[in-house]
């Protein structure tokens, strides 16, 4: 008996991990509910495969590396129903277009969670892609998609532009978790994306008891916790605007959603935001930086975090 006929024979195998990818000619993939990492020696096109048959299974993580044997094959449109996606891309050359390919074969109905971790790169043959084309890539796959995501962590360039981030906010409404791990050089803070999530001056009560707020002002209305992590290296002999994310326009967005808001009908349009932290991570910190950063944030922004505390949220600012 061949040794793939021996799980065939296995009526209960419910999880399976494997180092590399191995064909087992019918192996019940389907009688599967987990699968153990798939890693960076699997060819697009066994990904794909595997991806497809795996019907129950309902979170998928996967390594990806710039390079991949074997032919590649493409299935367009594959229809999937895990309900989470981990993507850890290494820092291979290539791995932009594994990513790009693999998430433009994709239709994921089901998916609640999706995380991007790591940094993708061009091939040797050609230039790392630009955020405005990663954009249009992380939006083409959601709006095929149609999910009803919940939790998005994106990390490096795959944090994309502050155009094209709120297109993607808009086609997920049901977001309730937002991570973005970016470098010190990606100007997120201070570049009007949290502008956009600011409830506009219309959706601002003017007393303690107003909390009513047109209906299409707010994205993300269901948003609950926010994550920042920036990262990088700096030897400037100070800190300032030009190093350290300006703090003021994420207040912004974090006090204008401190409470619920409802429109003139009495319908929730915007949950209360419970969580947002920010977290600097600036590595060869010389002894002159680590002095600035005692008044990091200012004594304005402290204020402004205090009432925020005071009111309810959870409010973390570190410098590392």
């Amino acid at each position: 008996m061949e040794f793939f006929q021996l799980f065939a024979r296995a009526p209960k195998i419910r999880h399976l991990a494997l180092p590399s990818y191995i064909s087992f000619v019918g192996f019940p993939w389907s009688k599967l509910t987990s699968l153990g990492r798939i890693d960076e020696s699997w060819s697009l096109s066994h990904i794909l495969s595997t991806l497809g048959e795996c019907r129950n299974v309902r979170r998928f993580d996967i390594a990806l590396a710039g390079t991949y044997p074997g032919p590649l094959s493409i299935m367009n449109d594959l229809n999937i129903r895990a309900q989470s996606l981990s993507f850890l891309r290494s820092w291979s050359t290539g791995n932009a277009t594994m990513m790009s390919t693999l998430l433009s074969c994709l239709i994921a109905p089901s998916l609640v969670e999706l995380v991007i971790e790591g940094t993708h790169r061009g091939s040797e043959l050609e230039a790392d892609p630009t955020r405005e084309e990663w954009d249009m890539t992380l939006n083409s796959f959601v709006s095929r998609s149609r999910c009803l995501l919940q939790s998005l962590t994106l990390e490096g360039n795959s944090v994309g532009t502050v155009v094209g981030l709120p297109d993607v906010f808009a086609l997920i409404p049901t977001l309730t978790y937002l991570k973005l791990v970016a470098p010190l050089t990606h100007r997120i803070m201070e570049e009007g994306l949290f502008r956009r999530l600011t409830l506009s001056s219309q959706a601002v009560p003017s007393s303690a008891d107003d909390t009513l707020v047109p209906r299409d002002v707010v994205l993300l209305p269901k948003l609950q916790r926010v994550e920042l992590v920036f990262t990088g290296k700096s030897n400037k002999a100070a800190l300032n605007k030009d190093v350290l994310p300006s703090l003021s326009q994420m207040l912004d967005m974090a006090e204008s959603r401190s409470v619920m808001r409802l429109d003139h009908g009495g319908r929730v349009i915007s949950h209360r935001l419970y969580s947002i932290s920010v977290s600097i991570e600036i590595h060869t910190l010389s002894w002159i930086l680590r002095r600035t950063v005692s008044n990091f944030p200012s004594a304005a922004e402290k204020a402004r975090i205090r009432k925020l505390v005071e009111s309810g949220m959870e409010v973390q600012i570190e410098v590392q």
